[in-house]
């Protein structure tokens, strides 16, 4: 198990566009919702992208490089070219993380092996590759999967007292 510094749940009351990005397995997905408050949420874009292999298993500039370009696409088209404010990385590997927004990728798995990465700061990569692309997006909250099950609640139920996520053995 490895802690989270993920310390407080959403409430219902946000309200704004918050953007997202998903990297976990054969797909990496970006996307935006609008949360209107009172537990509303409102229109919601989101795309989908295939991880090329060799983005997988390249170096950690190319991986991280391709989830920039693909979250440039994504505000190009979804967006109107324009994106900016608070990012949240779902990144589904096993990372130490030192703070909210910090965490060293640990190992790969899931078919990933991207040099230069282990051992470093997964947002710092990536936050060096959007600013190359000129996306102004700041992650702010790093996390794995599971600790992400809980912060829907308050717009689905509003008063889980536990998550769990299993995961089959092979």
């Amino acid at each position: 198990m490895l802690p989270t510094f993920v310390n407080k749940r959403v409430t219902g009351a946000e309200r704004g566009d918050f953007y997202a990005l998903d990297l976990g397995g054969t797909n990496f997905r970006v996307l935006r919702l609008t949360l209107e408050g009172d537990g509303k949420v409102g229109p919601v874009k989101s795309m989908k992208f295939s991880i090329p292999d060799a983005a997988k298993t390249g170096t950690g500039a190319e991986l991280f490089g391709f989830i920039a370009d693909s979250v440039a696409r994504f505000i190009a088209i979804e967006c109107g070219g324009d994106a900016r404010g608070a990012l949240g990385f779902t990144f589904s590997f096993p990372v130490e993380q030192s703070a909210l927004d910090a965490g060293k990728l640990i190992m790969w798995n899931k078919g990933f092996n991207a040099s230069g990465v282990v051992g470093e700061d997964v947002v710092a990569l990536l936050q060096t590759q959007l600013a190359a692309r000129g996306i102004e997006l700041q992650v702010t909250a790093l996390a794995i999967a599971l600790a992400l099950t809980l912060a829907p609640s308050p717009h689905r139920h509003p008063n889980p007292s536990m998550s769990l996520t299993l995961t089959p053995s092979r």
